[in-house]
């Protein structure tokens, strides 16, 4: 009896303060939001590379590439602007609604494969949701994106917030995620207007 009695009250002053004997656990804090210099790299390159290495189903011929081709080649030639040695090329998509690749300037090589197809910033007329696209730097691993995320035509358009990401190892790979609102007047469409 009197050991039931100890456990009752040990579970009941532990409870509240997560204890290390509670099932539960001990407390989580929440994580602080990934910051650009916790991913910091070196920069080890300062021009283009030789020559871009293309993906090998890019058919350089069909116009729907050429806002990808011309976006990268226009962005390798200010060199590095990712994680060291990489260059971010950004191109839209219609109204707020954009994609990127990466090109290691080291070896021109090109990474189409991304978390996400494409990112839509939409346009809050009130100024209340800060969402600003993407966020890198030269000297950081970090991606941060901002906006409502599609990665098929099977998505709602409900996923909106921020997402940080980490170049590793020739991909991004994600470190945390956050919610943010849906704005008002977002409509979203399946496809973007070109």
């Amino acid at each position: 009896m009197k050991r039931i009695l100890l456990l009752v009250v040990s579970s009941l002053l532990c409870a509240p303060l997560h204890c290390a004997g509670n099932s539960q656990g001990p407390a989580r804090k929440t994580a602080a939001k990934p910051r650009f210099e916790d991913y910091s790299v070196k920069q080890s390159s300062t021009g283009k590379p030789s020559r871009i290495v293309w993906p090998s189903d890019l058919d350089s011929g069909d116009p729907q590439n050429r806002k990808f081709i011309d976006s990268l080649e226009e962005a390798v030639t200010h060199g590095p602007n990712f994680a060291g040695h990489y260059s971010i090329a950004r191109w839209g998509l219609g109204t707020g609604v954009s994609s990127i690749a990466v090109v290691d300037l080291s070896t021109g090589r090109v990474f189409r494969e991304m978390p996400f197809v494409f990112l839509d910033v939409p346009w809050d007329s009130e100024g209340k949701i800060p969402y600003r696209g993407y966020s890198f730097r030269a000297d950081s691993r970090l991606l941060i994106a901002s906006g409502c995320f599609y990665k098929d035509d099977s998505q709602d358009g409900s996923d909106c917030g921020w997402k940080y990401y980490e170049w590793e190892q020739d991909r991004l790979v994600l470190l945390r995620a956050l919610r943010g609102p849906i704005p008002p007047n977002y409509h979203w469409q399946k496809q973007p207007q070109e």
